[in-house]
């Protein structure tokens, strides 16, 4: 397989600054509460062990 090399994606200073300062914490709590209703909806209870 042949790579290529993708184009850049942040080309100017405004892109670099605006994609630090994005917050991905939406999808990722979206993501968690995903998690948690289908373990709610199934009967799964996970457990600590420590």
């Amino acid at each position: 397989m042949d790579r290529r090399a993708e184009p850049e994606l942040m080309n100017t200073k405004d892109q670099v600054d605006s994609y630090s300062e994005a917050d991905f914490s939406k999808g990722e709590i979206k993501f968690i509460r995903l998690i948690k209703n289908y373990l709610k909806k199934n009967n799964i209870h996970l457990t600590l062990m420590i």
